[in-house]
């Protein structure tokens, strides 16, 4: 099978001001103030920026945290310094007031066959029969941020996901009609202030 064209993405999950999680689906950098939940597309001050990668090992994007703004951001309740950081699927960026949490993107892409960008010589994955420019097909997404993308007919697809016997992909293990990953509704939260606060406290 042929590689394929790629585009990096994830879902980000918010608390609104309700109190709810919503997610939102990345494709391309976005900046979170420290002051504020609700993203920008354009870079703000004092704000982290987020973007999807191709998934690399375990890494399904970055944050990038300005040197102003150093050990005032965390990483899974991990202060971190200035520049580049991985991102993992369910990691959780604290913000000082709120936090976002990063998942990889699980909905499986229905599209047509372009042997332009899937290659010339591909095959469904389910039935080895080859592809025909304008068949629909599905591209698996992966699953818990293990890359996948392989391709399928769509209606091998849809066959084999409605079988008793809940045939997952036969080369990740995603699944369509398990329940996507959600962060926790109720975790206790400490400002960073206060972690950083007790640190120091406890050094004196």
């Amino acid at each position: 099978m042929l590689p394929m064209t790629i585009i990096p993405k994830f879902r980000v999950w918010r608390r609104e001001h309700a109190g709810d999680v919503a997610p939102t689906d990345v494709t391309q950098p976005m900046w979170f103030s420290e002051s504020s939940p609700t993203p920008s597309a354009q870079p703000l001050d004092r704000a982290v920026g987020i973007r999807p990668i191709v998934p690399r090992g375990a890494f399904i994007g970055v944050a990038i945290v300005p040197i102003e703004l150093q050990a005032t951001i965390a990483i899974n309740g991990t202060p971190v310094g200035s520049g580049l950081h991985g991102l993992r699927h369910t990691d959780r960026l604290d913000l000082n007031s709120h936090s976002i949490w990063i998942a990889a993107n699980s909905s499986a892409e229905i599209t047509s066959y372009d042997p332009a960008i899937d290659g010339d010589k591909n095959y469904c994955f389910i039935t080895k029969a080859p592809l025909a420019a304008g068949q629909a097909i599905v591209r698996c997404p992966g699953f818990r941020g293990k890359l996948c993308n392989v391709v399928y007919l769509k209606e091998s697809w849809e066959r084999a996901m409605q079988t008793p016997t809940r045939l997952r992909c036969a080369y990740c293990g995603f699944r369509p009609d398990e329940a996507e990953w959600q962060p926790p509704k109720h975790e206790p939260r400490r400002r960073l202030d206060d972690i950083l606060a007790t640190i120091v406290n406890g050094r004196a």
